[in-house]
């Protein structure tokens, strides 16, 4: 498949072949409902397959496209994610939190490494 992931206001991820755009209806192949309203999401680059996604609520999952079906792989469900983005070779997740703290983690959610947030960020308030 040529993929493209899409979340509805329903708070569900749709998987659209890309191939189907070019017609009056998409084809949503595939379909799974996230439990609050998405903050991110993103494939991994070195495995095609991977998606993560965060929502507003903090939560971090990886999920996995077997065939034509997305299979929730793991969740953090109380992390506090804010933000999430993969390692340019897909094999970390870095994922920033609401008190400005960087969680280096692998595709299997464990804890690689935790980055403490400058001083500079949370005198002002910033979120990561």
């Amino acid at each position: 498949h040529l993929v493209l992931s899409v979340v509805t206001e329903e708070n569900k991820i749709s998987l659209v072949d890309t191939r189907s755009l070019s017609t009056d209806s998409p084809a949503v192949f595939s379909q799974a409902a996230l439990p609050a309203k998405c903050g991110g999401q993103m494939w991994n680059p070195g495995v095609p397959t991977v998606l993560a996604t965060c929502t507003v609520t903090g939560e971090v999952t990886v999920w996995e496209l077997r065939g034509d079906t997305l299979i929730q792989n793991k969740t953090k469900p109380t992390f506090g994610a804010s933000s999430i983005c993969w390692s340019s070779k897909g094999k970390q997740l870095a994922v920033g939190t609401n008190d400005g703290k960087i969680f280096n983690l692998k595709p299997t959610l464990d804890e690689a490494r935790c980055t403490q947030a400058p001083a500079e960020i949370l005198s002002s308030g910033c979120l990561v």
